[in-house]
């Protein structure tokens, strides 16, 4: 989260970014290490040897993490040279080193990967998840998405003026409430209104943000295609999760159902038909444990 955001707003270093910055990069360092002695899952099956993890992980993962590695640390230390000297020489000399900062994103590939092998010889799909896990993961995934898109659209206006056809960018807009434009408006607001103008992409919501010019009506044009994408997915997976949940529950909603009407005609007290149905409910739900005969 914060990678895409320091590149995009450059917010003033502390004593706080630059310790987590320092762990950061110890971290994925060693983490590159120590996959060098880390199995992997083949077909299902666990790989223990040593040689042949380092191998596995020599010929598919060293060459990305070695690069990426890499770039964060030259990233690292042209920063701090430029906190220390005060000048912009750096940044402005190498601003598509800086910008490379975002290829760490890339490991998100390598992780989803892991996972699903991972998954895959665990025996899991879908339906280990409950509804309400699925609903999280889709709002974090929604989240994180419209953050990058955000992020984009903020250092897409602070070049407007430069590669734009018009000489405009959405930050020279006014605010609504007064004569201050977004551009001189504090980096919390403007956070904030890029992150509602991803937003307004993804869901029928609108705001006063418009683009100024080809580029930023580029951006526009596809955020609205990843937002049609994006919208459809997630609908359909709450859809096809919900029809899957009740056609699971539903011989068990059908008997607690016909316990509570046989209940009533027998005339059963209601505090002792609710224990009674509490106690049904409690037996069922225990799953008793698989045997082999």
């Amino acid at each position: 989260i914060y990678v895409p955001y320091s590149v995009a707003w450059n917010p003033r270093a502390t004593i706080e970014t630059n310790v987590l910055r320092l762990v950061s990069l110890v971290f994925w360092w060693f983490e590159m290490a120590l996959n060098f002695v880390t199995g992997y899952y083949k077909d299902g099956v666990l790989i223990k040897d040593i040689k042949a993890a380092a191998t596995h992980y020599l010929f598919r993962f060293f060459i990305v993490d070695a690069s990426i590695n890499t770039i964060d640390l030259v990233t690292a230390v042209m920063e701090f040279r430029e906190e220390t000297d005060g000048t912009q020489n750096y940044t402005d000399a190498f601003g598509a080193v800086r910008i490379a900062k975002l290829s760490r994103l890339a490991r998100l590939i390598v992780v989803f990967n892991l996972i699903q092998e991972r998954m895959k010889s665990w025996d899991l799909d879908a339906g280990s998840f409950t509804l309400v896990g699925l609903g999280v993961r889709l709002v974090a995934i929604l989240f994180l998405l419209n953050h990058m898109i955000c992020c984009g659209w903020f250092m897409i206006g602070k070049v407007g003026d430069n590669i734009g056809d018009t000489g405009q960018s959405w930050l020279n807009q006014h605010i609504t409430s007064g004569n201050l434009t977004y551009w001189e408006a504090s980096p919390r607001m403007q956070y904030l209104t890029a992150l509602h103008w991803s937003f307004t992409q993804m869901t029928p919501g609108s705001m006063s943000v418009v683009p100024q010019n080809s580029v930023e009506r580029a951006w526009n044009v596809a955020c609205l295609l990843i937002g049609l994408f994006v919208s459809s997915l997630v609908i359909s997976q709450l859809s096809t999760k919900m029809v899957r949940v009740q056609s699971m529950n539903r011989s068990h909603l059908e008997q607690m159902d016909m316990l509570t009407r046989f209940l009533v005609e027998q005339g059963v007290p209601r505090s002792l038909g609710q224990r009674i149905r509490r106690h049904v409910r409690d037996r069922t739900s225990v799953k008793p444990p698989l045997t082999i005969e």
